[in-house]
């Protein structure tokens, strides 16, 4: 982990990141040392830094537009801002100074992370490129039968609605919700005001976390809840009756249609404590079938009747000390080429690296284990090819420091290769009819939300569009007033 924080110094404002080994290097060693001793700022996070590169380590550059693409997230060690670091140079001598775009925002989670990746020259490559900004929580999206991209945004904690005492802390109700339209580059928030559910602290948001067309046309919405279903009519009634269900959106209004959370309360399938998060969802004919990551069950629902009915339970299992035993939570499901229904899992605390599986269930119930051995499942998608692309939030699982997000692909046979990882904290996966893939990044914090488009460019093109198009936050460095110096 590379540590770092905003500093002062007799140039200006500067990031002091301590020696450190960068994670997921292929250069052993690599390091960023300080360039600046300066006092501490006793205001936000700098606007401006810069940084040494330790390059005696790197090997030589084996082609002139070799390009190391460094990523930091530091924060100030006075202030509660954060801010996110992108610097993209050739490899320099050791000791020398590089070029650094930095950009400032507040509310991001606590979180210290750098990756430095390094293509090679002479094969093709995935690259991000930035297609949606400034989304509040996204999580999932879907294509509609226009053409055009449809993002669920989970909104934000807003004061002023119903709060309830949880476990967790305490939660409060708001209409921060909402829907976002992407078509011909034009993003447009269709919907807002839509339910919303956050500890008050601004974290654990959930509320739209899924949209899904139907072959008829009709868009859908999932809307979590995350916690027991019985708050929604006592401390968070009576707006909280909104959350934890199915509303039908376009065309026509925003509309119930069925209510998720209401299953565990009646059945609690598993067993335990009451707990019920509706999450990602898929369409079968014009049904839906319905993950819910508190419960841990996959849902069916008819769309005509509101009748909701249980496909299959997934119970907690052992996965190594501690604690005893961990949730599966339940989170993508896809419909897979052969008509069964493939389900992914986050597991629970403490997230064990490996542990998360792909789930095949028939639709008679009939579970099995299709794949395993991966970490931090947050969704699932099928490409054209037959090909199971797999998005885990984080590669290491949170409670250990070095990973980022990543997309897995699963080729028909079982070949697994990385398409791009660097990801933060993303949620939702969808496969254009482009082929591209598209996903919700920074899926954890209001107003920062991204989704990248992926692409794979064989070379020569590939550097020259990934020095273009790498986005993990060009787009969004600009939105925000990026500033670009030379140390």
């Amino acid at each position: 982990m590379i540590l770092g924080s905003s500093e002062t110094g007799p140039n200006g404002p500067s990031i002091r990141l301590s020696a450190g080994r960068i994670f997921r290097s292929p250069i052993p060693n690599a390091a960023l040392r300080p360039r600046s001793t300066g006092p501490r700022s006793s205001g936000s996070a700098c606007g401006s830094c810069r940084f040494v590169v330790d390059a005696s380590t790197m090997p030589p550059v084996s082609a002139p537009s070799e390009q190391y693409q460094i990523f930091v997230m530091a924060s100030s060690w006075s202030a509660p801002r954060r801010s996110i670091i992108f610097a993209s140079m050739a490899s320099p001598p050791s000791g020398q100074t590089g070029r650094m775009t930095m950009l400032n925002s507040s509310g991001l989670t606590a979180m210290l992370a750098a990756a430095l990746l390094a293509a090679p020259a002479m094969a093709g490559t995935y690259v991000s490129k930035v297609v949606a900004t400034g989304l509040n929580n996204p999580r999932g999206l879907a294509f509609g039968p226009d053409g055009a991209l449809y993002i669920a945004e989970a909104g934000y904690y807003l004061a002023g609605g119903p709060v309830a005492i949880t476990p967790r802390g305490p939660a409060g109700y708001s209409e921060t919700g909402s829907i976002t339209r992407l078509s011909g580059g034009t993003q447009v928030r269709i919907l807002s005001g839509l339910p919303s559910i956050a500890l008050t602290n601004g974290t654990d948001v959930s509320g739209p976390n899924d949209i899904v067309f139907t072959p008829d046309g009709i868009g859908h919405v999932v809307v979590g809840l995350g916690m027991d279903p019985t708050f929604r009519t006592t401390e968070l009634s009576p707006e909280g009756g909104n959350l934890g269900k199915v509303y039908s959106f376009s065309p026509g209004p925003f509309t119930p249609i069925g209510d998720i959370s209401a299953y565990e309360l009646a059945h609690n399938p598993v067993g335990g404590a009451l707990d019920t998060n509706p999450f990602h969802a898929a369409a079968i004919g014009n049904n839906l079938l319905v993950t819910d990551a508190g419960s841990n069950t996959l849902l069916k629902l008819d769309r005509e009747t509101g009748v909701v009915s249980l496909v299959a339970a997934f119970p907690g299992r052992f996965i190594g000390p501690p604690p005893p035993y961990s949730d599966s939570v339940i989170t993508g499901v896809a419909v897979g080429p052969d008509g069964n229904y493939y389900v992914s899992e986050l597991t629970g605390f403490p997230f064990t690296e490996g542990a998360a599986r792909i789930y095949q269930v028939t639709p008679g119930g009939d579970v099995s284990i299709a794949y395993e051995g991966f970490t931090m499942i947050s969704d699932i998608a099928f490409g054209a090819d037959g090909s199971l692309y797999v998005l885990e939030v984080d590669s290491n699982g949170l409670a250990t420091e070095g990973g980022t997000g990543q997309i897995i692909r699963i080729r028909p046979g079982g070949k697994q290769s990385n398409v791009i990882s660097g990801l933060v904290m993303p949620t939702g996966l969808e496969v254009g009819g482009n082929g591209k893939l598209y996903v919700t990044n920074f899926s954890a914090m209001p107003g920062i939300g991204q989704v990248l488009a992926i692409s794979y460019v064989p070379e020569p093109a590939s550097w020259a569009m990934m020095i273009a198009g790498f986005g993990l936050v060009g787009t969004m460095a600009r939105r925000r007033r990026a500033r670009s110096v030379s140390a």
